[in-house]
């Protein structure tokens, strides 16, 4: 959840993408991401979250109707954040980001590696890269979890019972 406020977060600030980027380096960070096969890659990203939550919502210990009730929930916020995390949404943010980190010839640069075949290598196999590290953070996240809301629980319950202070 918190990684898809993060990205709402960031989404929703792409319409501050600034006319006043360098317009080659506009262009070597679009080519970069078509190199990389970014859109490509954001289909898999979101299939990963919605596992992860899907794994999350099994943890929680509830009836087959609660289940229901927010697996119901959650597809509805997923389709939210679907029609914001869009490519058209996305590339301007990540022009803007790429552009602030690399400059247009680290870009080129880039490209020209991910164009090799060991950079191919590298963005053929990302995919893969991704689902593991999705599998490894949802293991990660199942046994963070249940610490997390119990301590989250406990903080609640000391401020509900703390004297009011004046």
């Amino acid at each position: 959840m918190t990684f898809t406020v993060c990205l709402l977060t960031v989404a929703a600030q792409h319409s501050a993408f600034s006319a006043d980027l360098d317009p080659a380096a506009v262009a070597a960070a679009k080519k970069m991401m078509s190199v990389m096969e970014i859109q490509k890659q954001m289909a898999p990203a979101m299939e990963g979250m919605k596992q992860m939550q899907n794994a999350m919502l099994e943890q929680q210990g509830l009836s087959d109707e609660q289940k229901a009730q927010a697996l119901e929930l959650m597809e509805a916020s997923t389709a939210e954040v679907e029609k914001i995390l869009n490519w058209e949404n996305l590339e301007p943010m990540l022009v803007r980001v790429y552009v602030s980190t690399f400059s247009a010839d680290e870009m080129n640069r880039l490209s020209a590696f991910f164009e090799s075949p060991d950079g191919r290598v590298f963005v053929e196999k990302q995919p893969q890269l991704q689902a593991a590290m999705m599998m490894e953070m949802q293991k990660l996240m199942t046994t963070l979890m249940p610490k997390i809301q119990k301590s989250t629980q406990e903080a609640i319950e000391r401020i509900k019972n703390a004297p009011p202070q004046n």
